[in-house]
């Protein structure tokens, strides 16, 4: 078997058995994530629900900070919103002088 570059001796097999890993939770927090992946997330598997689940945290994490951010500088909150506003028109759609003769 050849070394890669790095000194790993990695086959296909090898990645993917390291593609996912075991992780022991107890049978009742096992129960409950694939709970929640049936009702919340349509049955997806139990790496999926824990992913969105993972996601959720950070969201709800950033809307924190953001809330804290308005609340104890609303100046500088107020300065960030109106530089995203600026930011935002230029992401706008250009106009299509077709679409507006098509309208008439």
């Amino acid at each position: 078997m050849l070394a890669a570059l790095d000194g790993s001796y990695n086959t296909p097999y090898t990645l993917s058995m390291t593609a996912t890993t075991m992780m022991r939770v107890s049978p009742a927090t096992r129960e409950r994530v694939m709970k929640i992946a049936a009702e919340d997330y349509g049955g997806v598997t139990a790496d999926e629900a824990l992913q969105l689940l993972a996601d959720e945290h950070w969201e709800r994490q950033a809307l924190a900070a953001m809330e804290r951010f308005r609340r104890e500088d609303p100046a500088g909150y107020a300065d960030y919103m109106a530089e995203l506003g600026e930011v935002e028109a230029l992401d706008a759609a250009p106009l299509d002088p077709w679409e507006s003769e098509a309208a008439a």
